[in-house]
């Protein structure tokens, strides 16, 4: 009895349901269709997204620049980009720096750096091994960019406290050590 109750409800909420969306389907086609958003284009074929095409380009007399705020060419820089392999060559970089082998470690961090040229990590370390070696004023360059790149970070205060003390050091020669030539150049 209870199935044959369910079974009566089930059929007359089915039906109610049927009947109020054949009423508003009837409905629309009263009022009539809506405009069509292609009504203005000259040429039925043209797309509509074409009339709100938005001008990209630098205002006049202005230079377009790129993501860093250069001057852009006719020509697109692609730079290799894998943070996977810059966190690998990090962490050889940080073996090698504690087992005091800096111009190995210094490599890795180069390297690193070629593979993320923003590495906040990479820059830091690269700074403390260049000054490991006496190389003063690259050193203060790598920690002059870490602070540009995380001016609050966790070495921000050591990184300061390195340029305050490298500023008036000069490169060592004697201590110096010719970088490998398969390390690729920072740009």
């Amino acid at each position: 009895m209870a199935k044959l109750c369910y079974s009566a409800i089930l059929c007359l909420v089915l039906s109610l349901g049927c009947g109020l969306l054949v009423a508003q389907t009837e409905e629309r086609r009263e009022q009539g269709t809506p405009p069509r958003s292609d009504a203005a284009a000259a040429d039925p074929n043209d797309s509509s997204s074409r009339q709100t095409k938005v001008d990209l380009s630098a205002p006049p007399g202005e230079t377009p620049l790129d993501l860093k705020g250069k001057p852009a060419g006719d020509r697109i820089e692609v730079k290799p980009w894998d943070p996977h392999k810059a966190e690998h060559n990090v962490e050889v970089g940080d073996q090698y720096f504690h087992k005091k082998n800096f111009s190995a470690a210094i490599s890795r961090y180069r390297e690193a750096l070629y593979w993320k040229d923003n590495d906040a990590m990479a820059s830091f370390r690269l700074a403390c091994a260049l000054e490991q070696v006496g190389q003063f004023a690259e050193s203060r360059k790598y920690y002059q960019q870490y602070l540009n790149i995380l001016p609050k970070g966790p070495y921000a205060a050591e990184a300061r406290k390195s340029l305050d003390r490298l500023k008036d050091k000069s490169d060592d020669a004697s201590k110096a050590q010719p970088l490998p030539a398969h390390v690729p150049a920072m740009p």
